[in-house]
């Protein structure tokens, strides 16, 4: 097969053993930092040039958001000293999406009527990252909160 056919089948392939190596242990790094934050990525799925352009975000709502029956059902072991949470994705910062959700513009409900602030504390170490990272970790997240007692909504 001549050589300019195997770089356009394949142009994310490392050009030495060494590069290949640390794009391995950068991976693998991310990883650990990432299963240490609960979250879950697979690194046989992640593509050398997949970009990181999105994000997780967290909307701490008011507690009334609780008078809604779908979202207090969602979370029924939800302890009264946590707040209630909304966890989300974005490619946007999530200011911006925090912003759009205020104003209407593709909004969660919940956010919309009961949104108070973002909470950074939650993902800031997780971001950037790629979309489909960023589904998975979504919901790695929600359920993660769930567990440590917080009322939390994702979709």
């Amino acid at each position: 097969m001549p050589e300019s056919r195997k770089q356009k089948k394949w142009p994310h392939r490392p050009k030495s053993l060494e590069s290949l190596r640390a794009i391995v242990d950068e991976v693998r790094a991310e990883l650990r930092k990432r299963r240490s934050l609960g979250a879950k990525a697979l690194a046989d799925e992640i593509a050398p040039s997949e970009a990181r352009t999105h994000s997780v975000y967290v909307v701490e709502l008011d507690r009334a958001v609780l008078d809604e029956r779908s979202y207090a059902e969602e979370s029924p072991r939800a302890r009264d000293d946590r707040p209630c949470l909304y966890v989300g994705m974005t490619c946007l910062s999530a200011e911006e999406r925090f912003e759009q959700h205020r104003t209407g513009e593709h909004a969660s409900k919940y956010v919309k009527r009961y949104g108070l602030r973002l909470r950074p504390e939650f993902y800031e170490r997780l971001n950037p990252m790629t979309r489909r990272q960023a589904e998975r970790t979504e919901r790695a997240l929600a359920k993660l909160l769930k567990r440590e007692g917080y009322a939390a909504w994702q979709r």
